[in-house]
Order: structure tokens, then sequence, then C-alpha cells
């Protein structure tokens, strides 16, 4: 029931009228929950208020309408099913922040329609793209283990083409230049933010493709070329001052530089084991285990045996280039060892040099090498020792007071002996409103002036805020604004994990809801009438008058929404004379309704 077109009409013509549902009036028809396209076509808008009219006109009571929104949900689950495999795989996230798995029906049908290749690309979370990641960063890092050995080795024991080995890298580095060409991926401080935050943040594949073209191109290029050439003038000046048949051999031909070059793909490897859900579910796995950030630690555990590796390489290496000058002397059986007794004998040497210096180097490019590894081991090793000692605080104080809570929420629950399902809840809900920050928000508010937080409210509130006609101000006195950001900041946010009840049918309504993320279903007893999204808010006419909640309201995922109560909401009506006027008028006519 509609109170007035001023009044509890919720939604104006750029969201499509309200169905009214007793007290609950509920608000956008089709909002998405991931907002994948960034905008919506004034066809799609006219398209989605169209449909709420019609539904809206056929029939005002409660179970025809019921009956209605159960037909359309009946309906938006078979266009799910029609949803096309390219899109499916392509196209949407198939994994949260943390990486775990989104099911098809986390989005609304619109998501689905306004999601096209040539305008968003490859999604970041999709299966394809998370693949692809775990895929190309594991044979990365073989490729990273096997060049340096295969440069040293490869020459004097003949075990591998290294020719053909850097070209099928090239090819495979030529196809992670194309994917990520094609994957718009937005600039991010942490995993752990909504979807609606990950989709505002991804620019549009057009945008992306010139950022790429600006900061990657070149080094892209550089990884994915055949062969590097020095022309002869530059080779004739330089050749009395760099020795290049010392540092690459005649003979060996570039190869060793491609696959040097090849490396500098690293640089896209951080970010696809901080992104890639495999990674991040392994990670976490580890670290449950563990007790303890454990994953830390084993980065920098391979870090080492890395670095001991490739300075068993250079051992050999420089050495072949010396002609092994003086190894005899220090290994009698140096000139009838097979390829593993040379490995396993630079590797110990260079393990040695992690401290004391083990191997004694007879040239001055050796000794100039050994040095320079010497160095660097006390430098990786003394940050090894640290991250040990700071493995169980996090590097960033939010991470530690956030670590710390669970910590206390799970001496809790062991003191409480609740149930596993409880204490999933719990953790859920933590997850959910802190995101692995903890922060005492309160205080931090508290520190600041009345313009800074009004400022604040005003960006977390205003698109939520700007849906409500009669939280609108027109007077144009200078006071409009005022009358905003004084809404604003009486709005409090709310969290809730799935299956909670914001609301319950029967008990009184005090509070007004804006859905800022998060799926939300009314149900009338055990029916579900329908499913509110982002931009989304209900109960309103709390705010006017006192009345019973008609409808209960549960979250059908992950959700934060912001509450305006009654209370407050009359202390700011108490500075506007106007708008206090305006809103008894319309309690007084809901009041006459009612009594009809």
């Amino acid at each position: 029931m509609n109170i007035s077109e001023d009044s509890l009409n919720v939604n104006d013509g750029s969201a499509g009228d309200s169905i009214g549902i007793g007290e609950v009036g509920i608000a956008p028809v089709e909002p998405t929950s991931a907002q994948f396209s960034h905008d919506e076509s004034p066809d799609q808008k006219c398209e989605v208020n169209q449909e709420s009219k019609d539904f809206q006109e056929k029939d005002e009571s409660p179970s025809s309408s019921a009956d209605t929104a159960m037909d359309k949900t009946c309906d938006e689950k078979i266009c799910y099913r029609k949803v096309s495999f390219s899109t499916l795989i392509f196209l949407i996230p198939a994994f949260d922040g943390r990486g775990r798995s989104l099911s098809v029906y986390h989005f609304n049908q619109t998501d689905f329609e306004n999601v096209h290749f040539f305008k968003n690309g490859l999604h970041p979370k999709s299966y394809f793209a998370n693949t692809w990641d775990f895929t190309f960063s594991m044979s990365f890092l073989a490729f990273v283990w096997i060049a340096p050995f295969s440069i040293a080795f490869c020459e004097d024991f003949q075990f591998l083409d290294v020719s053909l080995f850097a070209y099928m890298f090239c090819a495979l580095n030529a196809a992670d230049t194309v994917v990520a060409v094609l994957t718009p991926r937005p600039k991010l401080t942490t995993q752990l933010c909504s979807l609606v935050e990950y989709e505002v943040r991804r620019p549009v594949l057009k945008d992306w493709i010139q950022r790429w073209l600006r900061c990657y191109l070149i080094l892209d290029l550089v990884t994915i070329v055949r062969r590097f050439t020095l022309s002869a003038t530059v080779l004739t000046k330089t050749r009395d001052q760099i020795p290049f048949e010392t540092v690459v051999p005649s003979g060996s031909g570039q190869t060793p530089v491609l696959i040097i070059a090849q490396c500098l793909r690293f640089y896209r490897l951080p970010g696809m084991l901080a992104t890639c859900s495999i990674f991040q579910r392994a990670s976490s796995t580890i670290n449950s285990a563990a007790g303890f950030p454990a994953t830390h630690i084993l980065n920098i555990v391979f870090a080492i045996f890395y670095f001991l590796h490739l300075n068993a390489c250079c051992i050999y290496y420089f050495g072949r280039i010396s002609g092994f000058d003086g190894w005899v002397f220090v290994w009698p059986e140096a000139q009838e060892a097979s390829l593993g007794q040379f490995y396993s004998w630079t590797f110990f040497q260079a393990v040695g040099n992690m401290f004391p210096i083990n191997f004694t180097p007879q040239t001055a490019l050796e000794q100039a090498v050994a040095a320079m590894f010497i160095v660097c081991a006390a430098i990786l090793y003394g940050t090894f020792l640290g991250s040990i000692s700071s493995a169980a605080v996090s590097i960033n104080p939010s991470g530690r007071l956030y670590n710390q809570k669970l910590d206390e929420l799970n001496d809790y629950v062991k003191w409480k002996n609740l149930d596993p399902m409880t204490e999933q809840k719990l953790v859920s809900y933590y997850e959910v409103k802190y995101r692995g920050k903890y922060f005492e928000e309160q205080n931090l508010l508290a520190d600041m002036n009345d313009s800074l937080r009004a400022e604040i409210a005003i960006h977390n509130t205003r698109w939520l805020v700007e849906k409500v006609p009669f939280l609108r101000r027109n007077e144009n006195d200078g006071r409009d604004a005022i009358f905003f950001s004084r809404i604003a900041s009486m709005l409090n946010a709310n969290y809730f994990i799935r299956g909670d009840f914001i609301t319950k049918q029967g008990e009184a309504a005090m509070d007004m809801y804006f859905i800022h993320s998060g799926r939300c279903d009314v149900l009338i007893g055990d029916r579900l009438i329908k499913s509110l999204y982002d931009g989304a808010y209900f109960g309103e006419i709390a705010l006017i008058a006192k009345v019973l909640r008609t409808a209960s309201i549960q979250a059908a995922t992950h959700a934060m929404l912001y509450r305006l109560t009654y209370q407050d909401f009359h202390t700011v009506l108490s500075e506007f004379v106007d708008m206090k006027e305006r809103i008894d008028a319309l309690a007084r006519e809901r009041e006459l309704l009612t009594q009809k």
C-alpha cells in the first residue's frame, strides 16, 4: 500500500517504484550485487521500472504480491541456468577475496546481462584467470629454478636444449601477456573487500589497455623477444671496456641473456601469488594448521634455498669461465666428477658461504662474485631470523589487533563450550566486519573534528540516502546540505552473516535499514517474497509511525547495512521545523488510511 506520492513511495523514477508490503517498503527492484558493468543504460532502468509498476498495479494484496514475487524468483533461477559457459568461466568472479568459492546465486540476473567481454574483459577472479595464474606461477617458479642450472652446467654436460627451453618459455610469456592485457585488475590495498568495492575499482577494458601500454608494454616485450642483438658499432666501441666474452663465452650465443631477460617477468609473480584462490586457500590451511603465519617463514626458506641454488650455479659458471683455476687443489676429484657431484659440491660450498667463507676463490672474478654472494647471504639470513622472531606478530598493527581479537574469540568459545556451528558464525561475523583489519572506529572518529566526521559519513552513505524521497530537502535556504549531513552522521553500520535475521515479523519497528552490500530476503511466514540487493532499503515507515513489522528480513549472504533509528531521526527533525511538519503530515495521512 502506498501512502502518497511524496511519502512512502520510496523510490523515484531513477530507481523504480517501491512495493509496499505492510510496513516494509521495498526499494530498488533489480539492483545488481556485483555491479559488473559499472553503469546501466536508460533502457535497462526503464525496463526495471516498468516491471515494478506492472507488479504493483496487478494486485496490492500481500498474498497476490507474494505469489507473483515467488514466480519471479523461480524465473530468475531458470535464467541463471541459461547463463553461457563462457560467461561463467571467463567473465564473472568465481572466488572472493579470501579464495572461497562463489555460487552463481550470489549474483543478480542483471549482472549476467550487463557483463560484456569487450567492455569488462576477463575477470581477475574468474575460473580461467585463477587457473592461469596458478599454472603460470608454477611454470615460472620451475623456470627460474632451471634457468641458472642450465646456463651453468648445460654447455659441459649437454642434458638440455637450452635454446628450445628459452623459446618455449618465450611462448609462455607471450600467452601471459595476452591474458594480462585482457584482464583489467584494480589497485587494492587489501584483498578483503566486497565484490561491490572490487568492481568499482576495476577499470574497464579500454582504460586498462591504455594503462598497460604506458606502464608494462616495454617490460613485457623484453620478456618475449626471441633474441637480443648488439650492433657491430656498439660492440666495437665497448669491446675494450666490457669483456663480453668473459660474461657470455663465445659459442654460447645470446641464450643466457635471453633466459635472464625472461626472468624480468618476476614482477607479475607476487600479484599472482597474492590473488590466486588456490594459493590463498593453501596458505590459509597451512597457517591454520600451524597456528601462526607459517607461510611467511616458508617463503623466506624457499628464498634461501633458491639463493643457495643460484650461488652454486654461479660458482660453477664463473669457475668454468676461468678454466677451473686452482679447483684441483681444493677438490682433487673435480676432473672426473659427474653433473650430480659437481652440483652437490658447489651447493655445499654455497651453504658454507652463508657465514664463514667455505669456498676459496682463485681468480679476481671469482673473488668478486663470492664477496657479493657473502654479503647478500648475510642480509638474507638476517631477514630470515627477523621473520622467525616476528612470526607471531603481524607486520601491520591493525592486522595484529585483528589476530588478537580472533585469539580472544577462540578462548571465549572454548570457555563457553559453544558448538562448532556457533563458533563458525562468530568467526564469519568478525571476517565480515573487520576484513582482516581491526580498527576502533569510534575512537578514531572521536579524535576527528565535526567536519571530517561529516565528510566521512557522507562519503559512505550518500548514494544510499539519496534514494529515499522523504529524506530529501530542497528548500534552497542554505541548510539542505546540513540536513543531509546530519542524517548521514546518524547512520550506524551493522554487519550480518548469512542466516541472521535483521528484523522479525511481529516485532516493534523502530529502525530503517539501508543495504550497503549483500543480499537480504523478505519473508512473510516461511515464504520468500522478494530479495533485496545493494542500494535497497526497508523499514522507512518505522521513522514515521510506531508500527509492527509485517515481514521478516533475513541476510541471504554476508551483508553490511546502515541503520537509522526512530530516535536519531527525530533528533535531527527537531532542528528542521519544515521537515518535521512534512513527516508529521505523512504520519497523519497514514493514520487516516489505516482507519479506513
